[in-house]
């Protein structure tokens, strides 16, 4: 809203109209029938000093007075608009100082979490190392044990105490700046593998305790060779193909004892009697397998059960210690080696070189 301008006071009229000061007769005029007479040489400063008081004096006074009232108000308004806009732009810049600031300071923040991140994951990956190499160790032991057959007693419960701590859950809430990506990339490889070596050694542990029984028992020479399978050959006939299907015996049979005449055989559905065959056309006829043939190409848990568990044994150990270089250029580096390079790599990231 505008405000109204005052009008302009005119102090030149009024002191016009309100003076009081006196005209003096002209000279030489008569009053009341007498001549005036003319004033001596001396009269002109007689008539300025009758004269009234010049009128220029109160001009300090007018021009206080002409000022514009509105011309006022509206500077005073432009004054501080001008403050406002000066003190808006110093406190922008303020506030950006202090984003910048803030921003500066977040940053070197986030930087030293993820230094701290990274000596301490490059230490936990030394530890991985360690335990590692014990596993490797246990391992090694074991299936040399099976090797001089005897059983590993102890294998089970030394696995089950030595626990990698390096899988997925130790990279949750960690920082990785400035960790270059084949680092980053090489953690979580590494994490994952641990995480699946674990795994794979709570198999093998849970694998011992089920395979103690029969491999003690073969090792004692308490178990003796049997004949468990018969192959019954089937067709042949007028020019036809012949096939031959491997059945399960009803009951084992020793394997220095002599051949029935007849082999019980289990099929799918029922067991039937099958002539054991001696000579000419083996048509219809069933054949023993012999014993431990058919285990060295199906193996159970049972049935094979000391080359099984080496095969487990060794399968885990070359997870650790890597897969010989001299037998393939993509030969892979086992965890052992990896937890050393990825340890070397974090310490080098905590140290930002």
């Amino acid at each position: 809203m505008t405000e109204e301008k005052k009008p302009k006071i005119d102090l030149k009229a009024r002191l016009g109209k309100t003076s009081g000061a006196s005209i003096p007769p002209a000279l030489g005029s008569t009053e009341g029938g007498e001549s005036i007479p003319a004033p001596a040489a001396s009269a002109p400063s007689a008539v300025a000093a009758a004269a009234p008081a010049p009128v220029a004096a109160p001009q300090p006074v007018l021009q206080r007075f002409e000022i514009d009232e509105s011309e006022v108000i509206d500077a005073r308004k432009a004054g501080f608009k001008q403050g406002v806009t000066i003190a808006m732009v110093v406190g922008l810049a303020a506030l950006g100082i202090g984003y910048a600031a803030g921003g500066a300071s977040e940053k070197s923040a986030g930087r030293a979490k993820a230094t701290a991140d990274m000596v301490d994951l490059a230490k936990k990956a030394e530890d991985a190392k360690g335990k590692l190499a014990a596993l490797q160790e246990k391992l090694d032991a074991g299936i040399k044990d099976l090797g001089s057959k005897k059983f590993p007693e102890s294998l089970a419960s030394d696995l089950g105490a030595i626990n990698v701590d390096f899988d997925g859950a130790v990279l949750g809430g960690r920082r990785f700046s400035g960790v270059s990506l084949e680092t980053t990339k090489e953690l979580v490889d590494f994490a994952t593998d641990v995480a699946a070596i674990n795994e794979r050694k709570s198999v093998i542990s849970t694998l011992l305790g089920k395979l103690k029984e029969p491999i003690e028992k073969k090792f004692k020479g308490g178990e003796k060779a049997m004949i468990s399978y018969a192959v019954v050959v089937e067709g042949g006939g007028k020019g036809g193909s012949t096939f031959a299907s491997l059945a399960p015996l009803a009951k084992g049979i020793e394997a220095d004892a002599a051949l029935p005449a007849v082999l019980k055989v289990t099929s799918a559905k029922a067991q039937s009697d099958v002539p054991t065959y001696s000579k000419g056309d083996a048509s219809g006829k069933a054949i023993a397998v012999k014993p431990g043939t058919f285990e060295l190409s199906c193996p159970d848990e049972t049935k094979g059960a000391q080359a099984q568990l080496i095969a487990q044994l060794r399968g885990l150990a070359t997870k650790l210690k890597g897969e010989d270089p001299t037998s393939s250029p993509d030969a892979k580096a086992g965890l052992i080696e990896r937890a050393e390079k990825l340890s070397t790599a974090l310490k080098k990231a905590g140290e930002g070189s």
